[in-house]
C-alpha cells in the first residue's frame, strides 16, 4: 500500500462548519466521523518520524510523509499548543484562529506548533484530537485555510511532493476569492485535491453542484482531483495516496511527469471551464472550448480585441482573456465588470453571480438567483444570503430559526418592508402582512410558519388546510 510513496507533505484541510454534525450514511455525526477516519489513517501512514521544529530543513527521502492540519468554517482552525505565540490578540489562548497579519508574516511568526509539517505521529493524534473537540460554527469559507497551506508549504523543501487535500460537505461560500491563493499553492508546486461527502449513497443534484464548485479549486484535470463520496469511502482513497494506480496516487507518485490537461475540450464542467484562461464555456453546446482571445499570435493584436476582453501575457507569450484579478485600478475593474474591494487582495474580483444564463446561475449555488420579473434580467446574489452574525448586521434581513434543525437555519429577507408597503393598501395586498394600529407593515400572525408542525408549535395558531398560506 505505501511501497511506492513518495517524499511526501500534504495538508489535510477539512470542513468544520454545522452542517457537517448531521447525519452521514450510517454515522449520526458527520464531523466525529471524519475525525475517525483521519486518527485512522495517521495510525498506518509512513512518517518520517521528523517534529513539527524541522520545517524546510527536512533530509528524509526514504519515501514517507509529513502532514499539517487546518479546519476552517468562518475562518481557519490551527492547533496550538497553550503558549503559541501565533495566537491572535485577544483570543484565548488554544482557539487556534490565526489572524491575517500572522499568516502574512510568513514562516518566522509560525511558532511552536500551530498546525506546522510534522512526521511525529504523537504531535499529529494530538493535533487531530484538537480539532475534534472544537465547536462547529456556521459557514464554509476555505480561503484563509488555502492562504494558510501556502504559509506552511514555505517549510516543504524542494525534493518532497507537496499536496493540499480539501474535505467539505457543501458548497464553499468563498470560492471567487481563491483565485490569489490558488496561484500562490501553484507557484510552490501544490497539487489540489478534493472530497465532497455526501450525506447519503444517492447522489442529489445540489451534489452535482457542489462538486462542480469544488473542481473549480482543485488542480488539473479537475474530474480526477475532486471526488464526490460517503465517509466510509474517505480511508480508501487516502490510503491510495502512495499507490500509482491509486485515483490520487497515480498523480503524487509520478512527480514532474503528472498528467495535465492540454486542451479545454478536456474540461467538462462551467465552472473549471471559466478557470482556464485560455477557455470559455459555450452555452449552447454545453463544451468548453478555446477562447477567441487564444487566436492571437502576437502581442498587438492581443490588444486591439477590446471585444474579447483579452490579455497578453509577455511570460508565455500567449494572448490569454482577461480575468478580473488581473485589473490593478478600481476604473478599470468597474469598467470590466467586475466588482472592486479595497479591503481585499487583490481587490478587483469576479462577481460572484457572473453567469449569463439562468441554468449557468442556477449552477453556481444556492447564493445566486436568475431573476426574470425585473429588468435587466439576470444573474444576481441572493437576498440575504449571509451566516448569522452578517444577517443580523443587514436591517433588510432576519436569521430564520423557527422550528428550523440548525442546519436549515437560514437569513431571509424580512417581510413587509418593500415600498410597497408603506402604505395601507399597498400592506394588505400582501396576504403575508397586517396593517398596524400604529399606521405601519408588520408581518401577520402565524401565516409564515413553513408547516403543521412549526403552526402547532404556536399556541395562537392552528393549521387549516383549506386556506393557503
Amino acid at each position: 500500500m505505501y511501497s511506492s510513496c513518495p517524499d511526501l507533505d500534504i495538508v489535510v484541510s477539512f470542513d468544520s462548519s454545522c452542517s457537517m454534525k448531521g447525519t452521514f450514511g450510517r454515522h449520526p455525526n458527520g464531523h466525529d466521523a471524519l475525525i475517525e477516519v483521519l486518527r485512522d489513517w495517521l495510525l498506518h501512514v509512513p512518517l518520517t518520524g521528523e517534529d513539527s521544529t524541522v520545517g524546510i530543513n527536512s533530509v528524509d527521502k526514504n519515501g514517507r510523509l509529513r502532514v499539517s492540519f487546518n479546519s476552517w468554517d468562518t475562518g481557519v482552525r490551527i492547533a496550538q499548543c497553550p503558549t503559541c505565540s501565533c495566537n491572535p490578540k485577544g483570543a484565548a489562548k488554544g482557539d487556534g484562529i490565526p489572524t491575517m497579519s500572522i499568516i502574512q508574516g510568513a514562516t518566522p511568526a509560525i511558532a511552536d506548533e500551530c498546525g506546522r509539517l510534522t512526521g511525529d505521529r504523537s504531535q499529529l493524534l494530538a493535533d487531530i484530537d484538537w480539532h475534534g473537540e472544537k465547536a462547529l460554527r456556521c459557514d464554509t469559507k476555505v480561503r484563509e485555510a488555502e492562504e494558510w497551506a501556502g504559509e506552511i508549504f514555505k517549510e516543504s523543501p524542494s525534493h518532497r511532493e507537496k499536496v493540499l487535500l480539501i474535505i467539505t460537505d457543501g458548497m464553499i461560500f468563498d470560492k471567487h476569492e481563491l483565485d490569489a491563493a490558488g496561484k500562490v499553492l501553484a507557484a510552490e508546486g501544490v497539487q489540489v485535491f478534493g472530497f465532497l461527502l455526501r450525506r447519503q449513497a444517492a447522489v442529489t443534484s445540489n451534489n452535482e453542484q457542489d462538486l462542480t464548485a469544488l473542481e473549480g479549486i482543485v488542480s488539473d484535470p479537475k474530474a480526477t482531483h475532486a471526488l464526490s463520496l460517503q465517509v466510509d469511502e474517505v480511508l480508501p482513497i487516502m490510503n491510495g495516496l502512495c499507490d500509482p494506480n491509486g485515483v490520487f496516487g497515480m498523480y503524487t507518485t509520478q512527480g514532474s511527469s503528472k498528467p495535465q490537461v492540454t486542451t479545454c475540450s478536456q474540461i467538462g464542467a462551467l465552472a473549471s471551464c471559466d478557470l482556464e484562461k485560455r477557455c470559455h464555456w459555450n452555452s449552447i453546446s454545453l463544451t468548453c472550448e478555446d477562447h477567441p482571445c487564444f487566436s492571437h499570435c502576437n502581442g498587438q493584436n492581443c490588444s486591439n480585441d477590446p471585444t474579447n476582453m483579452c490579455l497578453w501575457n509577455a511570460n508565455n507569450l500567449e494572448c490569454e482573456k482577461a480575468v478580473c484579478t488581473d485589473y490593478q485600478n478600481q476604473p478599470d475593474c468597474v469598467a470590466n465588470q467586475c466588482e472592486w474591494d479595497s479591503a481585499k487582495n487583490p481587490s478587483c474580483l469576479e462577481p460572484e453571480c457572473h453567469a449569463t444564463t439562468e441554468d449557468a446561475c442556477v449552477n453556481l449555488g444556492e447564493q445566486c438567483t436568475w431573476y426574470t420579473s425585473s429588468q435587466p434580467h439576470g444573474c444576481v446574489k441572493t437576498p440575504c444570503y449571509y451566516n448569522q452574525t452578517e444577517c443580523v448586521g443587514d436591517p433588510d434581513c432576519m436569521w430564520d430559526d423557527v422550528c428550523a434543525d440548525p442546519v436549515d437555519q437560514k437569513c431571509v429577507p424580512k417581510r413587509c418592508t418593500l415600498d410597497s408597503h408603506k402604505t395601507q393598501a399597498g400592506c394588505q395586498a400582501d396576504i403575508y402582512c397586517l396593517w398596524s394600529q400604529q399606521l405601519t407593515c408588520e408581518p401577520a400572525p402565524c401565516v409564515n410558519y413553513p408547516d403543521e408542525k412549526c403552526c402547532d408549535h404556536d399556541d395562537s395558531c392552528h393549521w387549516d388546510v383549506s386556506q393557503s398560506p
